[in-house]
């Protein structure tokens, strides 16, 4: 249903294509980032294609994923995200945005309340970001248009490394084997060894050699990358009809040297007046993309990232690129670690193919069939293959214990959504009503299939039927959701408006008896300045709106039922069957959010000064979620309607036109968001919910505080705050408390668009005060001696800041260094040194661009075109985290943003974007 502006009593922001299509993302929700109030992007570090964490106005669901619905021209689409999703590592295979193509992008409008509910459904829950694509332009013959670009992706921030000591333990060299190479065995294979002076030593290959930093491992090992993206577009328009056919081509290809991107996407759009009161419109998308070598990420034997970190200070990559297999094909590596990998042995070793191929399609009509009635009806089709391989070679411990492995996951899903809607519009007087009634059907599928297996027969073969030990799973998934409407639009003189609607939603992942659940909204808005005759030159437009919603929300298929797995064993001779590990709900409830907003939208001196003022609340009770229960049940969690979540906060907006003439103009734009979500209960009897977890610290949804408090260990303190040493000159564990948290004070963004005659410059700059987040990965740099940070006492050692714990003095005894750090971090679990601040503001986007002018193209065959430099994420301005992006997370879940382990290096991107009219 196409609204105006104007009438909507809820929050909405629009964003141009122009703001999407020329600094270039190929994640299209990540281009939003810093320009939309209350939208709050994350953009992980984890190869090309990687997936991306968005939120809307914060977090509403303590176990649900948070994620708007994404709707484009229309149809609602699949969101699923991707991230590795646990700490142990694993590869970001993608979310389904980043599928959309920002080409093809007309007008993205994010709909932030819950008022969109009745329209969208419960899926709508968390805000609605809708994408209205490109449908034709009106012009003589068949306009032809050419949108190209090309930019290098290279390092922009990585770890501060010291490089003064390398290989050893307690500044002294490691002992030399039998086999003249050094032990390489934990401690000794650290860098805290002697210091680096050129000095003769025997290197981890067993080789004489000069003792000596080799630099940032980084800078050396990663590439500079590149994007490469052609689109090339066919329309026109008539007052019967409009098309546009697009085909854009994108090569990708990541600092990881074999990491890369292959995507072609075909769109065609069509519309027709078969009549004078009956309408056709259609479209068809179809995406093929293949990513090759995913990097693994975390704790991931193959990531690059972790084993360049921890690599002594004095080895050359050199040695390492050159060594990586001995005599026996067995991998060589500076350790004897079983769980970490020669960095150049994955490379050639460790391999992945993820290849998708997504349909999306609708076709619609609308029959006038009256002056006051008309019917619309929609359907339309989201449709994905994918098929995911990986390998890994024999011969590295850390991959199966030397013995190599296999896995091939292949699928499909698919979403249809179909809808009818008729509406009836009258005029009485100066009031204007409108009433529809709809109905909605969505049908939601899925399969799977994965096979795996160890131990492999023959080298180099990468075959199911190559490995001696194999195992296979397979799953089925439906759902259905079946909807009936009302609305009713009031307006009167153009500056009343009142919509309300009612929705009734029946679930199929529901019990029978709660599968059916209705819903409601309100909204309003009063247009004073027209209302009251007091627009003028100073005060434009004025407008109060307010909105209420109550939305009820089911949850995913299954968690209704029994449901048995039948197990596979060649040891038995009958047949073994397993149940879950939640244990099922037979009488679940619906889920219930009510939310309500307030705002003002103010236009001064003819609109050159907007502002737009929000505050909301929302209140989401009898969530659907596992809680955990004791292990004696034969279950780990039960699931429940428990927890309620509140979430408030603020939103402003502003626009400026500070100056504007023929030939120079200024526009300045802010946002700014604070949101708080607020754990109000859970399930009776529960303190807490562990909603994620690396090494000791964990984040967690407790009664009573905000959602996504860090948890972890402090140091032992006297009731002063005065850490207790031991005789030893070391700190000692004491209480788990809160840390931090993963939400921001408040975050926001600053855009300028500067234009000089056909010369324009935009920026854009995001910020964020506050939040936290814990790096595992600089921890680990901090025990194992490679980083920075742990300089300062290798040669005195350290005197701890606290007290005797016996003497009750100030501690006067230093420990060393290593110990220091080794005790705090690894043996006591001591995290809050390494809980960060997530304070930073970045140079978000740069894009310079000129457009030709007429009498330059006057005569040739090109009507109009331009010429720009762009940057994205080119560099902090602040960073209160210093040598590592806030951003850099391993999956894209709500609390994603909590845990940093060894992230790929963070990257900035610089290129050229042509565009040509013909």
């Amino acid at each position: 249903m196409e609204r105006d502006k104007e009438s909507l009593g809820y929050s909405i922001s629009q964003v141009d294509a122009e703001q999407v299509n020329v600094a270039r993302e190929n994640n299209v929700m990540n281009s939003l980032s810093g320009k939309v109030s209350g939208l709050q992007i994350t953009q992980s570090n984890t190869g090309v294609d990687g997936s991306s964490r968005v939120l809307l106005r914060g977090v509403t669901t303590i176990n649900g994923n948070n994620r708007p619905l994404v709707v484009i021209d229309g149809i609602p689409i699949s969101n699923d995200a991707g991230g590795a999703g646990s700490y142990s590592g694993g590869v970001d295979r993608g979310d389904a945005l980043s599928d959309i193509n920002p080409d093809d992008v007309a007008s993205i409008s994010v709909l932030k309340g819950a008022g969109t509910s009745a329209a969208y459904g419960s899926l709508g829950i968390n805000g609605v970001i809708l994408i209205t694509t490109k449908s034709g332009s009106k012009m003589p013959g068949i306009g032809v248009s050419l949108n190209s670009s090309f930019t290098f992706t290279d390092i922009a921030l990585t770890p501060d490394f010291q490089n003064q000591y390398g290989v050893g333990f307690f500044n002294d060299f490691p002992p030399i084997n039998a086999d003249g190479r050094p032990v390489l065995d934990y401690p000794l294979s650290w860098s805290w060894g002697p210091k680096m002076e050129g000095q003769s030593y025997t290197n981890w290959l067993g080789r004489t050699d000069s003792y000596s930093p080799q630099g940032n491992p980084y800078k050396d090992f990663y590439q500079t990358g590149f994007a490469i993206a052609n689109t090339i577009a066919f329309e026109g328009r008539s007052d019967k009809g409009s098309f546009r056919m697009s085909i854009t081509d994108e090569d990708v290809q990541g600092i990881v040297s074999n990491n890369t991107l292959a995507k072609q996407t075909f769109n065609l759009r069509g519309s027709s007046s078969l009549t004078d009161n009956f309408s056709i419109d259609g479209k068809m998308t179809y995406l093929t993309s293949k990513v090759k070598n995913r990097p693994d990420l975390a704790e991931g034997g193959g990531n690059t990232a972790l084993q360049l970190a921890l690599m002594p200070r004095d080895i050359t990559l050199e040695d390492v690129r050159n060594n990586t297999v001995n005599a026996d094909g067995e991998e060589i590596k500076w350790n004897l670690d079983n769980t970490f990998n020669n960095p150049y042995w994955a490379l050639e070793n460790i391999k992945n193919t993820d290849e998708k191929d997504r349909f999306q399609g609708f076709l619609g009509i609308k029959w006038d069939i009256g002056e006051h009635f008309d019917i619309t009806a929609k359907s339309g089709m989201d449709y994905i293959v994918f098929d995911y391989t990986g390998h890994a070679a024999r011969g590295a411990q850390a991959e199966s214990n030397g013995l190599g492995n296999y896995s091939h996951d292949s699928g499909k899903s698919r979403i249809w959504n179909s809808d009818v809607l008729a509406t009836y519009t009258t005029d009485i007087g100066r009031l204007k009503v409108t009433g529809s009634l709809g109905a909605n059907y969505r049908d939601e599928f899925g399969s799977n299939k994965r096979i795996n297996g160890f131990d492999s027969k023959v080298r180099d073969f990468y075959n199911i039927s190559n490995y001696k030990n194999s195992f296979s799973s397979e799953s089925v998934t439906r759902k259905g959701i079946t909807s009936y409407y009302l609305l009713g639009q009031f307006s009167y003189g153009g500056y009343v408006y009142f919509d309300a609607s009612l929705r009734n939603d029946n679930s199929s992942a529901l019990p029978k008896d709660n599968n059916s659940y209705w819903y409601h909204s309100e909204n309003m808005s009063f247009l004073f300045t027209k209302a009251l005759g007091l627009g003028n030159q100073y005060i434009s437009k004025g407008k109060l709106r307010g909105s209420f919603a109550k939305v009820g929300n089911d949850t995913s298929p299954y968690r209704t039922q029994a449901i048995y797995n039948v197990d596979q064993t060649v040891t038995l001779p009958y047949t073994v069957g397993s149940i879950p590990g939640s244990l099922p709900s037979f009488d679940l409830r619906p889920e219930t959010s009510e939310s309500w907003e307030v705002g003002v939208d103010l236009g001064f001196f003819e609109n050159r000064l907007l502002l737009d003022l929000t505050y909301y609340e929302t209140d989401t009770k009898d969530q659907i979620q596992a809680v955990p229960i004791s292990g004696s049940s034969g279950f780990g969690s039960v699931v429940v309607n428990a927890g309620n979540i509140t979430n408030k906060g603020y939103e402003f907006q502003l626009n400026a036109v500070p100056f504007e003439s023929e030939s120079f103009g200024w526009n300045l734009g802010l946002n700014f968001t604070k949101s708080n979500s607020k754990v109000e209960s859970l399930n009776e009897g529960l303190t807490s919910i562990e909603l994620n977890r690396l090494w000791s610290v964990s984040v967690e949804a407790r009664p009573g505080e905000e959602f996504g408090g860090i948890y972890g260990n402090d140091f032992l303190r006297d009731n002063f705050g005065r850490k207790l040493i031991t005789d030893d000159g070391l700190a000692q564990r004491g209480e788990r408390i809160k840390l931090g948290s993963i939400n921001p004070d408040w975050y926001g963004g600053i855009s300028n668009t500067l234009r000089y005659k056909n010369l324009s410059l935009n920026t854009l700059i995001s910020v964020q005060q506050g939040g936290e987040f814990y790096s595992y990965g600089r921890a680990y740099r901090m025990f194992f001696g490679t980083d920075a940070r742990t300089l300062p006492g290798r040669e005195t050692g350290i005197v701890e800041e606290g007290i005797n714990e016996n003497t009750g003095f100030d501690n006067e005894v230093a420990a060393p260094a290593f110990l220091k750090h080794f005790t705090d971090i690894f043996s006591n679990e001591v995290a809050v040194d390494q809980v960060l601040d997530a304070s930073n503001v970045k140079l978000r986007e740069v894009a310079l661009t000129y457009n030709f002018p007429q009498k330059m193209l006057r005569d040739t065959f090109i009507q109009s075109g331009s010429l720009s430099a762009i940057g994205r994420n080119l560099f902090f301005l602040y960073n209160a985290a210093g040598d590592i992006d806030p951003e850099a997370g391993f999956s894209s879940g709500p609390t994603s943003t909590a845990l940093e382990h060894s992230s790929l290096p963070s990257t900035r991107s610089y290129g050229l974007n042509l565009k040509l009219n013909f």
